[in-house]
């Protein structure tokens, strides 16, 4: 059943740039709903005649059931990222999903908003005068700002213009519905409301932080192992995929020798 893999990509490929009208998801999935029960009728009939004929045209119809799949599962993703964020700058809470990562003025978090009903995954840029220290997966977060879809940075250079990288699209397909700016007012919370929020949360998302916050941990004991800074930070690197602390300067000699891809956590590489 491997081979149905090539119709179901084929499927998410085609929606990725045809992009569709969201009214054609339904006929999607009665589509590839009917072609599946056809497939399966003349699959019934396959194995009892054992004919050619009905074997390439049992392929034929599976293949058509998962393109068909393909294109609506893709379909669907799309219609969930998209949320109209109309109500201008107000007073937000949220649940930091993952490590947040440093920028030279701001963190880059993502959090999930939203309620028992509807989560929302945001990316938000926090400038670092904001707040006291940078938020880690788990916190909850209390924080002013407008969000908006995900919209393109004007290009810095030639070379950024010339690239033609759709960040818009892009932070989209990472599953992010929205984008903010958070310029003063955040703070992190933590009372049982903040625990009920974290509890509201999905149970996939619960599980990643809980991962998230056993690295952190274990890079908190590398620490305490009076390494020098550089090579906690590849140690931490190597061992559990934690790159946060991996400066331009531990990555030059490593990117100089050819060897940068060392520092990407693999079974290979251990």
């Amino acid at each position: 059943m491997v081979w149905l893999l090539f119709p179901l990509i084929a499927g998410i490929a085609v929606a990725e740039l045809a992009e569709p009208e969201p009214a054609v998801l339904p006929y999607l999935l009665t589509a590839s709903g009917a072609a599946l029960l056809v497939a399966v009728a003349v699959g019934v009939r396959r194995l009892r005649r054992r004919r050619r004929q009905a074997n390439i045209l049992f392929l034929s119809l599976a293949s058509v059931a998962t393109l068909l799949l393909g294109l609506a599962l893709d379909l669907s993703e799309q219609q969930r990222t998209k949320v109209d964020w109309s109500s201008g700058e107000r007073l937000w809470c949220g649940v930091v999903t993952e490590p947040s990562h440093a920028t030279q003025k701001t963190w880059r978090t993502a959090v999930m908003i939203g309620d028992d009903d509807s989560h929302r995954k945001v990316m938000l840029s926090i400038m670092k005068g904001a707040l006291e220290k940078m938020p880690q997966a788990g916190d909850v977060l209390e924080f002013r700002g407008k969000i908006s879809r995900p919209y393109n940075f004007s290009p810095k250079n030639k070379k950024e213009k010339a690239s033609g990288f759709d960040y818009a699209k892009w932070i989209e397909r990472q599953g992010f519905s929205g984008q903010g700016f958070v310029a003063q007012e955040a703070r992190l919370v933590k009372d049982s409301a903040a625990q009920q929020l974290v509890a509201q949360l999905p149970w996939w998302n619960r599980l990643r932080i809980q991962a998230f916050s056993l690295r952190d941990r274990l890079v908190s004991k590398y620490e305490g192992l009076q390494l020098g800074s550089e090579d906690a930070a590849v140690l931490a690197a190597l061992t559990l995929g934690d790159k946060s602390q991996v400066t331009n300067e531990v990555r030059k000699p490593f990117t100089l020798t050819g060897a940068s891809h060392v520092l990407a956590l693999s079974g290979l590489h251990l």
